[in-house]
């Protein structure tokens, strides 16, 4: 059977727009005469060391959309090259999506950083190409793991960590790795992202708590209970150190809120909820079967 690539094509255009802004150095003597200039500040400078009352300005500059157009095939056709894979699917998030209805302690991706120039040129030529799977009144990523969950000869190809809680094959396409997520991997990722949280899409985890930690404290072999109670247990000292009066409370709606805004669809709205120990144990065993 063909391997098909799983392209986060959300992420390639944010790449491919922000590609198109260059620096332009431009170096000049106090009464204005133009010495120099070019988007290397180095090359720029070559030559001046010693001169007196140089001005050095900056701007930023950028490319012709054209370029980030022709940066978009590269990438597809490096990505298809690297995995082997001589079909792909272009996955972009639509109108909408179920995660803002459901933040309550913090607005969801409210503090996304502002779009580059040539932002939406890009997205719609991306939009234009064939494959493209547009996921409405979710994100690309959930649509993702709907295609890739049980599926074979798939590789997902993205830089996102969000992902790496999908079991299955990926591909990283900056650092052009492939590695392998198994369902306990998947699991102990999602559970360490509950404890941190996430910046970019502003889910607040707990205060000081970083990789590392959250590391030592989900490992490989534990429970999806003992994972899901250890969260608990971190979110409750956190509520109670800050005088919280009902800490036990405000740690089981904070880790089901996180756990409701980062899972990952499987299939489609598969939307997140704390264990059973009936649940998890049929899914530890899974687990376990498959480890």
């Amino acid at each position: 059977m063909t391997r098909v690539a799983l392209i986060d094509a959300d992420i390639l255009v944010y790449r491919c727009a922000a590609s198109l802004r260059k620096k332009e150095y431009r170096v000049h003597t106090a009464d204005g005469e133009l010495l120099a200039s070019g988007t290397s500040k180095k090359a720029v400078m070559e030559g001046l060391d010693g001169m007196d009352d140089l001005i050095i300005e900056s701007r930023d500059v950028f490319d012709e959309v054209r370029f980030a157009y022709r940066a978009v095939n590269n990438m597809i056709d490096d990505i298809c090259v690297h995995t082997g894979c001589p079909t792909y699917k272009l996955f972009v998030t639509g109108n909408d999506n179920f995660r803002v209805g459901l933040a309550t302690i913090a607005p969801y991706k409210g503090q996304r950083p502002e779009r580059p120039r040539y932002y939406q040129e890009v997205k719609d030529y991306v939009w234009s190409l064939p494959g493209i799977v547009v996921a409405e009144g979710c994100e690309a990523d959930d649509t993702i793991g709907v295609h890739s969950y049980g599926v074979p000869n798939v590789v997902i190809c993205s830089i996102d960590k969000d992902l790496d809680m999908l079991p299955g094959a990926h591909y990283n396409f900056v650092s052009k790795e492939e590695y392998y997520i198994n369902e306990e991997d998947g699991m102990v990722n999602f559970y360490r992202q509950i404890l941190t949280g996430d910046k970019i899409d502003n889910i607040m985890g707990i205060r000081g708590l970083g990789p590392v930690t959250a590391a030592k404290l989900i490992r490989l072999g534990m429970t999806q209970v003992e994972m899901y109670c250890t969260c608990l247990e971190q979110y409750e000292k956190m509520y109670a150190s800050s005088g919280s009066a009902e800490p036990r409370k405000e740690a089981a709606r904070h880790v089901e809120e996180n756990g409701k805004l980062l899972w990952l669809w499987r299939k489609v709205g598969d939307i997140w909820s704390p264990p059973t120990r009936d649940e998890a144990l049929a899914n530890d065993t899974r687990m376990m079967n498959e480890s």
